[in-house]
């Protein structure tokens, strides 16, 4: 969880979420409630369950995801759950030439939030 006022940049690694409890849904890998971030050249990935999140970003958020790869984890079922990113509030999302692959749904940008993407593959979601 990275709090607002918070800044930085993320390179070259893979996140993976695994946390879900049956009955009370899963977790969410990475989330942004504030201030500047840089997400370039990495795995973020998740396993199929209910309203597990890779990545959210609310408040005054300004997230910029580059050349990263959006899935659920290597050799984890096909499922009807899982989410790429969830944006909400004011925050600000833009993602460059990346996947979004086998997730329920690749986006969902709700109330004031502004998501941009650009040169994205969005490839066997359930949902764009």
């Amino acid at each position: 969880q990275f709090m607002p006022d918070s800044s930085g940049k993320l390179s070259s690694m893979m996140f993976m979420v695994t946390q879900f409890v049956p009955g009370r849904g899963g977790g969410m890998c990475l989330q942004f409630m504030g201030g500047d971030w840089n997400i370039e050249y990495c795995q973020l990935r998740c396993i199929a369950g209910p309203l597990v999140t890779i990545a959210a970003a609310s408040g005054d958020a300004n997230v910029t995801i580059k050349e990263c790869l959006l899935s659920r984890i290597p050799g984890a079922a096909v499922g009807y759950w899982g989410y790429g990113i969830f944006a909400y509030d004011d925050a600000k999302v833009k993602v460059v030439d990346s996947n979004f692959e086998e997730l329920k749904v690749a986006i969902d940008a709700s109330f004031q939030c502004d998501v941009q993407l650009e040169g994205c593959w969005i490839n066997h979601n359930r949902i764009g």
